[in-house]
């Protein structure tokens, strides 16, 4: 159980025919600090490969950072996404950082890189 949320979001997700089946919630908790660094919990639920889980970072800012973008491969990376199947706001940006691998920086609108 995620203790200590911090911040909350809820994406549509859709059949193949569109229609609307159910939400996928994701949460994030406050970073905690633990020696040598500060660790991040957060949820995905709502779809099977879901879970608690959690990024570590030097500072609570790290931490929080590097959890949203972990959150964001996993929800990118998803079969529901590929498939079109995610939405936030009607649109498919689920607007969450992402490390462009190319030149190690956050892309702030994954996209604008996306290849489906």
């Amino acid at each position: 159980m995620l203790r200590h949320v911090i911040a909350k979001r809820r994406y549509r997700l859709l059949a193949s025919s569109g229609e609307v089946v159910g939400t996928i919630n994701l949460a994030f908790g406050r970073p905690i600090a633990e020696e040598g660094g500060y660790r991040c919990f957060f949820n995905i639920d709502g779809v099977p490969w879901g879970g608690l889980r959690y990024a570590m970072g030097s500072d609570a800012v790290q931490a929080l950072l590097l959890a949203m973008t972990r959150a964001a491969t996993h929800l990118y990376n998803s079969e529901e996404f590929k498939d079109g199947l995610i939405l936030l706001n009607g649109g498919r940006n689920l607007d969450l950082p992402l490390i462009d691998l190319e030149d190690a920086s956050v892309v702030p609108n994954p996209m604008l890189h996306l290849t489906v």
